[in-house]
């Protein structure tokens, strides 16, 4: 009889520790999920309001695909602010690039910008960079409920294309200068 009520008592016991568990990983599981539609939130705040930054983190430069992971995000971004956007990309990869680091760099200022939201929640942005020397089209993807986006960058008189995804996040830099 002592074995019997030793066993349902361990039983109850192994039963309670997975239910806290389980309410443990969901309640986790469910912040992460508020966390992430507050960054999706304030990631379409800072489009609309013209101030934002991709950091990407993985660059794919043509129509091979090959994608260069890891790179330095404060050497590969899109920023917009206001009606100027930059566009720099740079593999390191011990080439010289139009920028010098193996990649290459549009700035100028920003036209024909159209914000759009799919069924899904995604959000769509295009834009056109007037630059001095290079113009280009960008469309970023930034996904629902997290800060996750993808870009494409397209040269106007090329057929050359730079993909590039990573984080959107909104941005405010005002010692940032624009080189027209």
């Amino acid at each position: 009889m002592r074995k019997i009520l030793a066993i349902i008592a361990m039983t109850a016991i192994c039963i309670s520790a997975v239910q806290a568990q389980d309410s443990t990983q969901e309640r986790e599981k469910n912040t992460q999920e508020r966390v992430d539609s507050l960054a999706h939130v304030m990631s379409m705040g800072a489009i609309m309001r013209d101030h934002f930054v991709l950091l990407a983190t993985e660059v794919s430069v043509g129509t091979m695909g090959y994608v260069h992971s890891g790179l330095d995000k404060s050497s590969n971004f899109i920023v917009v602010q206001g009606e100027h956007a930059m566009v720099q990309c740079a593999m390191n990869n011990g080439e010289m690039g139009a920028n010098g680091l193996g990649g290459l760099t549009v700035s100028g200022r920003v036209s024909n910008k159209r914000v759009t939201q799919d069924n899904d929640g995604n959000v769509s942005v295009s834009f056109h960079i007037f630059g001095s020397r290079v113009n280009a089209d960008v469309w970023i993807e930034l996904y629902k409920d997290c800060d996750y986006a993808t870009a494409m960058v397209m040269a106007a008189l090329s057929s050359d294309r730079i993909s590039m995804s990573g984080r959107l996040l909104p941005y405010k830099n005002d010692d940032l200068h624009f080189d027209d």
